[in-house]
Parts: structure tokens; sequence; C-alpha cells
């Protein structure tokens, strides 16, 4: 898997765990975290995309990982 996209769902993992963790003292950056982690999983869709039609993932791997970030998305919203 592309570094890039294994980077991306990291920052994105970071940002949400960072929004939890301020939610109790500040709800109005909790919820600027969840919208850059929200950014970055959207960003990460595409690059998965990409990597897909270029064929440096598969297309089960691209499958399942587009269904991760579907599903990751949406939570983050």
């Amino acid at each position: 898997m592309p570094t890039t996209i294994t980077r991306l769902f990291g920052t994105a993992r970071d940002l949400i765990e960072r929004g939890a963790q301020s939610a109790t003292a500040s709800p109005k950056k909790a919820k600027g975290f969840v919208r850059k982690a929200e950014k970055a999983l959207k960003k990460d869709g595409k690059l998965v995309t990409r990597a897909a039609k270029k064929r440096t993932l598969s297309p089960d791997c691209a499958a399942a990982l587009t269904s991760l970030l579907t599903d990751a998305t949406n939570r983050a919203q």
C-alpha cells in the first residue's frame, strides 16, 4: 500500500483522537479537529481511487479501503 495513503489515514485517526480528547474542554475545537479529519479521509479516498487506476493497489484492496474510508467519513460527520 502506498505510504501516502497510510500516512493520511494515520493523520485522520490522530485528529479524531485529539477531537475526542478536547470535546469536554472545547466543543468548538473538537468540531474543528473532526472537520480536518474528514478532509483527510476524503483526500485519502481520492488517493485510493488513483492508486487503483494506476494498478498499484489490487482491486480487492482498493474496494476494501474505499469501503473503510467511506464508513469513517460518514462517522466523522
